[in-house]
């Protein structure tokens, strides 16, 4: 289906007036088409998946539904705004460098893939399906316009994400192993979920801060966890190592009531800032964490590797524990009067 027609001064409206089943669709006119739904809930069902805009900046109310994956092919300097739900079990492709905007709430599980050009999510929380993995690739941006949004996963490609106004990015709901070494920036914040590994070996700017809330986030570098006025909070899960480092001293680290694994994963680090929280600090992997600060989080258990400490008031608030598993080892930097 193409939406043209000769230029004027006046965008054009165009009613599906029930369910409409196409091959594809393509807009090439200057002046705004409007795909809309006057009674009803309308679906616009897309034969092979696609969708190409030529030229101006177009917008679809009705549903999408693809019929296969969708190659959606948007050219520099034009746009397409899609404000239905889009279903179906396969993927969506950003194609070309112009902007695609998706603000209902969709529905689709397969893979987003923003290959060129901006995505942008906005108008509520979670657009696109849990389900859905994200790769966004070198020189392509994928943005969220100040909401949450939970995602299967970010994918292996050095693509940017743009966490606006506050936004919430939530990753890990697949349960699947992914690496990303893209860049995320913005003001946002980042939340680990799932029960499976997802690696950040991008040198990330995002200021609103991490947490992990389960299964493991991977990093090599302190950058990994954005820029240091974002702090780490913890509740649940584990952070683990894939290189020697220090987490930046700014650095706040909050262990909540579920606590935080730190897995050196045979490096040696320290954490000279002061640990808060009422959660247990948990050590695991055959590195050396050195505590170097006087921290007032609820405990500290080491079930491998080695926790090194200058002063009983490292390992937790006054009256926590210091646990040591089978495997677990304690060193003292210097003399400790405490009871253990």
């Amino acid at each position: 289906m193409l939406f043209a027609g000769a230029a004027s001064s006046s965008d054009l409206t165009v009613d599906l007036n029930g369910n409409r089943e196409v091959i594809e669709a393509t807009f090439d006119r200057a002046e705004s088409y409007l795909l809309d739904t006057t009674v009803g809930t309308n679906t616009l069902s897309l034969g092979n998946g696609d969708i190409t805009v030529l030229d101006g900046s177009h917008t679809i109310n009705s549903n999408v539904e693809l019929l296969a994956q969708g190659d959606w092919n948007i050219n520099g300097g034009d746009s397409l705004t899609v404000a239905g739900a889009i279903s179906g079990v396969f993927a969506l492709d950003k194609e070309n460098t112009g902007t695609l905007k998706l603000t209902g709430a969709n529905t689709y599980s397969g893979v987003t893939r923003v290959r060129d050009g901006t995505m942008i999510l906005s108008g509520a929380d979670e657009r696109i399906a849990d389900a859905s993995s994200v790769r966004v690739h070198s020189g392509a941006t994928l943005e969220l316009d100040g909401i949450t949004e939970t995602v299967g996963g970010l994918r292996n490609s050095p693509g940017g994400i743009v966490l606006n106004s506050s936004a919430i990015l939530k990753i890990g709901a697949d349960n699947t192993l992914h690496d990303f070494p893209g860049v995320i920036s913005g003001t946002g914040s980042l939340v680990k979920i799932g029960t499976a590994r997802q690696s950040l070996t991008g040198v990330n700017m995002y200021t609103g801060g991490t947490t992990i809330e389960d299964g493991i986030l991977l990093i090599n570098s302190d950058s990994g966890l954005g820029d240091t006025n974002g702090g780490l909070t913890m509740d649940g899960g584990t952070l683990r190592y894939d290189a020697t480092f220090d987490l930046d001293a700014s650095r706040t680290i909050t262990l909540e009531a579920s606590g935080g694994t730190f897995d050196t994963n045979g490096f040696d680090t320290t954490l000279a800032q002061s640990i808060t929280g009422d959660g247990v600090l948990t050590m695991t992997g055959n590195g050396v964490l050195t505590l170097g600060a006087n921290n007032t989080h609820g405990g500290t258990r080491i079930e491998g590797g080695v926790v090194a400490i200058a002063g009983a008031n490292r390992i937790g608030a006054g009256g926590t524990n210091l646990t040591l598993a089978s495997g677990g080892t304690w060193r003292a930097l210097a003399q400790i009067t405490a009871a253990i």
